[in-house]
């Protein structure tokens, strides 16, 4: 019998019977799953559904379609009903291929309530800067931006191949690109690189001599210098080193945590 159900249904098939049962059934519960959600009267079947208005006449243009593609099937007519005062409309949000994996992220939280401010726009930004802040290393998140860059502007290629594995992550490109690129970015103002230093501009101190070099110190070159960009490499191999730096990100931690927390207050209200 197991034989019997292993074995296809007819030759040109690559699939085994027990197979074709399952998709057979899977089909007649779906159907069976949306006609209970209308309503018989007579010889009509009446459902209602939510529909952005902006949409409205490709779905009356897909309904004609399927009338012309496939006469055997009974008509259908779509109109607009008043709007329901017992019931919440659903949330809606118009996005593209940026926005998509964003709103996504939020979603896995919570999906905001209708006519609630969509945290999803700010994700944008604030998602990849806080990842920059936690990653910022100039060496990996270069890694990333053209790892990112490169499923931006090969998309259509790589969607074409189909053995390709990179088409599973080709929604979060964008994601992957602004990740990567405020890597870069706090990776500078660290002054990382693989996490090493990096001497770009030169520095502001120079080693010290006498007590201050015994201490492992240095001392600035000029009362007035300010590095350019970022932290002075001269505060990288000195005893303090740990000390200045640790407070640095702790406070900077801080700050931009409570300003997040205290934006998303503000949304909530």
């Amino acid at each position: 019998m197991l034989n019997y159900f292993s074995q296809p249904r007819m030759q040109n098939l690559t699939y085994s019977l027990i197979e074709d049962i399952k998709l057979f059934i899977l089909k007649e519960k779906s159907i069976y799953h949306n006609l209970n959600t209308l309503k018989a009267k007579n010889a009509l079947y009446q459902g209602n559904c939510w529909c952005p208005k902006e949409i409205s006449d490709k779905v009356r243009i897909a309904i004609t379609e399927l009338k012309r593609r496939k006469p055997e099937i009974g008509g259908c007519d779509f109109q607009e009903a008043p709007f329901p005062n017992h019931l919440n409309a659903p949330t809606h949000f118009r996005l593209n291929e940026v926005t998509w994996v964003f709103q996504e992220i939020v979603n896995t939280y919570g999906v905001p309530r209708y006519r609630e401010i969509n945290p999803g726009l700010f994700t944008v930004a604030t998602f990849p800067f806080l990842f920059g802040v936690m990653f910022g290393d100039i060496g990996h998140g270069g890694m990333i931006l053209a790892f990112g860059a490169y499923l931006c502007l090969w998309k259509e290629s790589i969607e074409k191949d189909r053995k390709s594995m990179l088409a599973i992550i080709l929604p979060a490109r964008y994601l992957l690109l602004l990740q990567g690129l405020f890597a870069c970015y706090c990776g500078f103002i660290y002054n990382d690189f693989m996490a090493m230093p990096w001497n770009l501009f030169g520095s502001c101190y120079e080693q010290a001599h006498g007590e201050h070099a015994e201490a492992g110190g240095s001392v600035p070159k000029a009362p007035n210098c300010v590095y350019p960009v970022g932290i002075d490499p001269g505060w990288y191999g000195v005893s303090n080193e740990l000390t200045f730096l640790n407070s640095f990100k702790m406070k900077m931690s801080i700050v931009f945590g409570v300003s997040q927390m205290m934006f998303g207050i503000l949304l909530f209200l």
